[in-house]
């Protein structure tokens, strides 16, 4: 019995480490086949798109193919050609290259030496007060924002996320839901 009980173990282990590399053989796939590449002169953002299950690119207008980089940090989501920052093929207008950094790719916050982004989308200026919270609630001296939008009425100095796994939060005077008044 010890003999069967043994070889069930082996047996479990070995399809276990299977299925680690069959996952990390797909996330190496993934990672060699997304991110910003250069054909014919042209930049290129390579994307899985989930609603077609694969693979999609898109021409970055006006990058530079000779200096396009991905952005440490965003999860290929993020490109620079030292002129122009992007968020995908999207230019972001008003990013400034040299200080732009990518705060929380996850959520994908970034920010440069004077705007707050959301994805390409600006979000607040107050550059200084601003911060991450968590659950993709962020916020700055005045305001409360839940991934690009300003939460109506929240108090940004009483305001905490509660939800461990969702995206419950509360002030002083209300209870939020995915940034939306709940009570």
């Amino acid at each position: 019995m010890g003999k069967i009980l043994s070889r069930m173990g082996q047996l479990y282990l070995y399809a276990a480490l299977a299925i680690v590399l069959f996952l990390a053989l797909v996330l190496i796939w993934f990672k060699s086949n997304s991110g910003y590449k250069v054909s014919d002169g042209k930049v290129y953002f390579r994307a899985f798109d989930n609603m077609q299950w694969q693979f999609k690119s898109k021409e970055v207008r006006g990058a530079d193919p000779n200096t396009i980089r991905t952005i440490p940090w965003s999860g290929d989501l993020y490109g620079s050609d030292g002129k122009r920052v992007f968020f995908g093929e999207v230019q972001l207008t008003s990013a400034d290259p040299k200080s732009f950094v990518v705060e929380d790719w996850r959520q994908e916050f970034s920010r440069d030496a004077n705007q707050i982004y959301w994805k390409s989308i600006p979000v607040t200026e107050d550059v200084e007060h601003w911060q991450i919270l968590s659950r993709g609630y962020s916020k700055d001296r005045d305001n409360v924002y839940y991934l690009r939008n300003i939460v109506e009425g929240a108090d940004p100095e009483s305001f905490v996320v509660t939800g461990e796994v969702t995206s419950h939060a509360e002030d002083k005077n209300h209870s939020y839901n995915m940034g939306r008044r709940i009570d």
